[in-house]
């Protein structure tokens, strides 16, 4: 039976619907809500609950989950199925008080959830906060869709409200200020949610005045390095980012609320997408109080994002490849056709030229004073035979070329992996490819390690990526006349991987092109043609054969493009940018582990003898950076420095010396050092320097 306690005098504060089967319950929250002012209705199971709520449509419900029938979680669902009740603000009473019954409560649609027994000065203030926030809702709404139309109604009506409501105002200003700081650092239910709860300064730095404990799950910093840190967050947010966030946060002191996405360093080196959402909290003066935000790592999301869109992107262009496949098949047929009248008429040429040519002399012994332009017959007839060979080297080389095109453009109608020998992709691509590139480039090497193993994998795409490399290399040189590239295969045991490399010394590129050179469509030579498909196309192809792209360009210096290909499809690669430091100071070399690998998680190795660098750098593609102690006993530091150099022009040399004070000098080799470290004792000195440098990508 429904039922409503009977007051004689109802301050309306609001309308409570108490569900609950347990009377003694019912009795006691009855009285609290109405003492303290509300209007209350009683249902005792899920059905009743059901036409009471539809009939009085309450600002909040009370729902106990074990009831008779219908339990709480159905009586819950169906409320927030019904299109008049879906945003009454629902709180759940149980017994229940296990972690799991909670979060299937708020998966209901509930808005709170109180364990039994309820504390009712806890259960009041949740009750009035949820109202509170229900009412401003429903308030912004109503301006929101009246505001035009009754504003100056609505004035008439606020200055009555004002004058009414300012002796309210000047009771409950402290107790509303102490109700919003707590409801600003309030994150005991959000825990089991995948956001994090946060509160901020109002200006300045913006630091961090509190986060809940999930940000560590996320970042791998604990809540505390926040919190006491106030530039703490800053510092992690991505450095490219981060000018933009400025921006955003004095927006958000105009605005009122705002959201943005942007980068955050965590501790293992590398970096998430986080969604900030955050509103400014006013006090009754209308001054900013606080900030309260939510974070939510939305790297997975970002990733699905432009997943798609390459998909998307490299669908169109494998049409239009395909499309050129079939116009490239078409023309050199047609250029077959005559070569292929040639090659059939040239035996006939040949064979006539031997019958006529023994007559020509003839006539040449007994003439010899026969001259045209100066030839006699005889160098005439040997001028004949020699063209007649040259037609036809150049009738089979056209013929070669036209299969070789044939064979590029042709579908892959496989789609298993094969047996590929890397060696022999590279030299088919240097048949396409080879003659443009040895007249734009001075001096051309070709590497490649006679007992490279197969790996499993598409020839044919392979060709594609080395073919896309060597042309975007050729497109970085600039100046011919002392142009290098060099094409190098080897064999790296330790990653049972096959390792190509395309390196240039052109113009190279900058930290920002260098961060966007797989999107697709992304280019710098969009005036000369270029599509900016070329090296988005061979990610994808190396990452079809569970590959590794690394990159690693200087501005001015050049780029070195190197591909890791597994020889087995069992093997999973995972590479990071590595730094090596030669050094027999055991003190050096654990301060420089402790201050990169365990402060900073960036990888770092060591060694002791510097006769081993140069063999440890073959094998380790993946260093680009190298510090060396340049007064090792027995160390020749200018030869050393020069043999590096010469070996690996791309690699960022940081020397220094055992105790800083030893000085420089040309004999020592300064011209092939990037940056010197003047104290090695100092290591934010030895962190700022890693900083500015263009580390290499994989």
């Amino acid at each position: 039976m429904l039922q409503k306690r009977n007051n004689t005098i109802s301050r309306n504060k609001g309308r409570i619907l108490l569900i609950d089967d347990t009377p003694e319950s019912i009795d006691v929250m009855r009285a609290a809500f109405e003492d303290a002012g509300y209007d209350v209705f009683i249902a005792t199971n899920g059905r009743k609950a059901l036409r009471q709520a539809e009939l009085v449509l309450p600002d909040l419900i009370l729902l106990d989950i074990l009831m008779p029938g219908m339990n709480g979680y159905e009586t819950c669902m169906k409320l927030k199925k019904h299109k008049t009740m879906r945003n009454i603000p629902i709180i759940f009473i149980s017994a229940l008080a296990d972690v799991f019954d909670k979060i299937k409560g708020f998966d209901a649609g509930a808005v709170d959830y109180i364990a039994k027994p309820i504390e009712m000065e806890e259960l009041l203030s949740r009750a009035e906060t949820h109202l509170t926030i229900g009412r401003l809702q429903k308030k912004l709404m109503r301006m929101n869709e009246d505001l035009e139309a009754r504003v100056l109604a609505r004035t008439e009506t606020l200055n009555r409200l004002n004058l009414r409501l300012k002796n309210e105002i000047t009771d409950h200003k402290q107790t509303a200020a102490a109700l919003r700081e707590k409801n600003a650092q309030l994150a005991i239910l959000l825990e089991s949610l995948p956001i994090v709860v946060f509160a901020c300064r109002p200006g300045g730095d913006f630091g961090i005045s509190f986060v809940s404990s999930g940000i560590e799950e996320i970042t791998g910093y604990k809540s505390e390095q926040f919190v006491e840190k106030s530039s703490f967050w800053m510092e992690h947010v991505v450095a490219q980012d981060r000018a933009r966030v400025v921006q955003w946060l004095e927006s958000l002191l105009r605005r009122g609320e705002n959201s943005n996405e942007y980068r955050f360093m965590v501790a293992d080196g590398s970096h998430r997408w986080f969604s900030d959402m955050r509103q400014v909290i006013r006090d009754a003066n209308g001054c900013e109080s606080h900030i309260t935000g939510i974070w939510r790592d939305i790297t997975e999301e970002i990733r699905l994002r432009q997943e798609s869109e390459q998909r998307l992107q490299l669908v169109v262009h494998a049409d239009k490849l395909a499309s050129l496949g079939e116009m490239v098949v078409a023309v050199t047929h047609e250029i077959n056709n005559p070569v292929s009248f040639i090659k059939y008429n040239l035996p006939v040429l040949e064979e006539t030229w031997q019958i006529v040519e023994p007559v020509f002399s003839t006539y040449a012994e007994k003439h010899p004073e026969w001259r045209r332009n100066r030839l006699t017959i005889g160098e005439l007839c040997q001028d004949m035979a020699e063209s007649i060979q040259a037609i036809k080297i150049g009738s089979d080389r056209i013929s070669k070329v036209i299969l070789d095109f044939k064979r590029f453009a042709r579908k892959n109608e496989s789609s298993e992996f094969q047996n590929v020998n890397l060696n022999e992709v590279i030299e088919m691509a240097f048949t396409i490819v080879g003659v443009n590139t040895r007249k734009s480039i001075a001096s051309i090497d070709v590497c490649l390690d006679p007992e490279l193993p197969d790996i499993k994998g598409h020839s044919q795409k392979l060709e594609q990526v080395v073919i896309n490399l060597v042309v975007n290399a050729v497109n970085a040189l600039s100046d011919r006349a002392d142009s290098r590239l060099v094409v190098a295969t080897r064999y790296i045991e330790r990653l049972r991987s096959v390792a190509l490399s395309v390196e240039d010394n052109g113009k190279g590129m900058t930290p920002e092109v260098s961060r966007r050179i797989f999107e697709p469509f992304f280019t710098t030579r969009r005036d000369d043609g270029g599509t900016g498909l070329g090296l988005s196309v061979s990610f994808y192809l190396v990452a079809e054969h569970r590959g590794v792209f690394g990159v690693l360009s200087r501005p001015g210096m050049g780029t070195r493009f190197t591909i890791f290909l597994p020889v087995s499809e069992k093997i999973d690669l995972s590479l990071r940018s590595l730094i090596l430091c030669v050094d027999d100071n055991e003190d050096n070399l654990s301060r420089f582990r402790e201050c990169l690998m365990k402060a900073r998680n960036i990888p770092f190795e060591s060694l002791n003898n510097s006769e081993l660098a140069v063999s440890y750098l073959e094998t380790h593609p993946e260093v680009d950076i190298i510090l060396i102690r340049i007064d090792i006993r027995g160390l020749d530091g200018r030869d050393f420095l020069h043999k590096i150099k010469r070996r690996f022009p791309l690699l960022t040399v940081i020397r220094y010396a055992g105790d800083g004070s030893v000085a420089f000098t040309e004999e020592d080799g300064i011209a092939d050092t990037d940056c010197i470290l003047e104290d090695p004792g100092n290591t934010l000195e030895l962190i700022d320097i890693i900083e500015k440098i263009q580390r290499q990508q994989l």
